[in-house]
């Protein structure tokens, strides 16, 4: 069975069996967090961080970062604090954290953000770090040291590009001055106009590549892909505006961040505030960008540039944090399932027509879905949150099983990691299953099932291999 891991506005971080109960010794509070200041906005990271074959919790808070393991225990020397004190200004509370390997040395390492927000800075500062499975730094990075520093929103990605078998770190900067780095400055726009993607490196965080994002903030994450079908990775972000510039959706080439494509998001009233969504809806063998903005979903051809046939499609609202895709009725093909700001749980086909049996009343909600088959029965299972403090999880059906699940849940996966990664090859035949060996006496075991990823509906199922 799988469990649900949540993290409230207040800092709280949830966590509940498949059957609705509280998992024993959680729900867990976040050390250090000053409530009369801005809410939380985190999705857990979820790994086994100290390599001793349990998953474990990590999570921020306005002043750092903590982990507990599976019972609701903080890991040791855990919680993270900058320069190991709790202090206002230290604003980690909207960046989620990513889990990855920067050292290969089997535990994972936290990769963490924050803002510089609404207190006095002096000085230049730190906002990116990268820490051990024990909470000590690993190292942090400024992202620009003669400006003070840059604040990160949205969550950064862990992904090898330069082919040396550790992950570089990629972080979009919410602008290229600090976000109201004193009470003066903090009613001021001024500092919102450009943002900058940074290319970091794994080992050491020193800053590899940079691109500006010229006229546009970032309050979302950055995804990564192979959208063009052309055997390398390019970064999907999507930025917001002021001061009259175009709302856009850009991707930039890895490693060297230059710029490929925009997408001007014609029509909206508002920018996105979620990060895009990667996966091939209609089949083609293609991944495509889904990206939402107020009051419209998009979807274009990775390759092409082209609008998806269908699309775009006007909601009416806008859909706070981000596009999940799974085959939810068992046609092939990913559905988009995505909850609006006013309460409501859609789910579009990837032709863009509306599903059978949606929208559903889920009361006020900034959540995205997460959709797999948590009570084991063979059924998809989609998972929301709304703003009354409810989870509530709906059931696909039989015809959603086996799953096709292309990015289920918020960037990805449950390490958070923002990366699409497939590949779209029919799988091979399974073959060299024949063999002799020695039994040890009364001990027997043979399992000879095994099971081939659902993850290509363009292409016919592998033939079963002979008996």
């Amino acid at each position: 069975y799988m469990e649900l891991a949540v993290q409230t506005e207040e800092g709280t971080v949830h966590i509940y069996n498949h059957d609705g109960s509280t998992l024993s010794g959680w729900p867990k509070s976040n050390t250090g967090y000053y409530p009369e200041y801005d809410d939380v906005h985190i999705t857990p990271a979820l790994g086994d961080v100290n390599n001793d074959g349990d998953i474990d919790v990590v999570s921020s808070y306005y002043c750092g970062s903590i982990a507990w393991n599976a019972t609701g225990s903080t890991l040791g020397g855990w919680p993270f604090k900058v320069n190991g004190v709790e202090e206002e200004g230290r604003h980690f509370a909207y960046s989620s954290p990513v889990l990855c390997n920067l050292d290969s040395d089997d535990a994972l390492e936290a990769v963490v953000c924050r803002q510089l927000y609404r207190f006095p800075v002096e000085g230049p500062e730190e906002t990116v770090f990268a820490l051990n499975s024990n909470g000590s730094q690993m190292w942090s990075c400024n992202l620009n040291p003669s400006d003070g520093g840059e604040s990160v929103m949205g969550s950064p990605i862990a992904v090898d590009v330069t082919g040396d078998a550790t992950p570089e770190i990629l972080v979009c900067s919410s602008s290229v001055s600090t976000i109201h780095k004193d009470e003066e400055s903090a009613g001021a726009d001024s500092t919102f106009c450009n943002g900058r993607l940074y290319l970091l490196s794994g080992s050491t965080g020193n800053i590899l590549h940079s691109s500006s994002i010229v006229g546009q903030f970032v309050y979302g994450s950055p995804v990564v892909g192979d959208i063009d079908d052309d055997d390398s990775l390019e970064v999907v972000i999507s930025c917001y505006t002021d001061n009259g510039n175009p709302i856009r959706t850009n991707v930039f080439s890895l490693p060297s961040l230059t710029l490929e494509h925009s997408w001007n998001l014609t029509g909206c009233s508002s920018g996105p505030s979620s990060s895009p969504t990667l996966g091939d809806i209609n089949g083609d063998g293609v991944f495509d960008v889904i990206v939402s903005a107020y009051p419209t979903i998009f979807a274009w051809d990775g390759e092409t540039k082209n609008p998806i046939a269908g699309f775009p499609v006007n909601i009416g609202n806008s859909v706070r944090h981000g596009i999940s895709l799974a085959d939810i009725d068992g046609d092939g093909y990913p559905e988009l399932v995505f909850c609006t700001k006013v309460g409501y749980l859609h789910a579009l086909n990837h032709d863009g027509s509306i599903c059978g049996g949606f929208p559903i009343n889920i009361g006020l909600s900034n959540s995205q879905p997460a959709i797999d088959d948590i009570d084991g029965d063979y059924k998809l299972e989609i998972c929301v949150a709304n703003t009354l403090g409810e989870i509530i999880v709906y059931e696909a059906g039989d015809s959603s099983w086996p799953a096709l699940l292309t990015w289920p849940q918020y960037q990805h996966d449950a390490r958070n990691s923002g990366i699409l990664d497939a590949d779209f090859a029919a799988p091979a035949t399974p073959a060299g299953f024949a063999g002799t060996g020695a039994l040890a006496s009364n001990i027997f075991k043979a399992d000879l099932s095994w099971t081939l990823s659902v993850n290509d509906p363009g292409h016919p199922a592998p033939t079963p291999p002979a008996d």
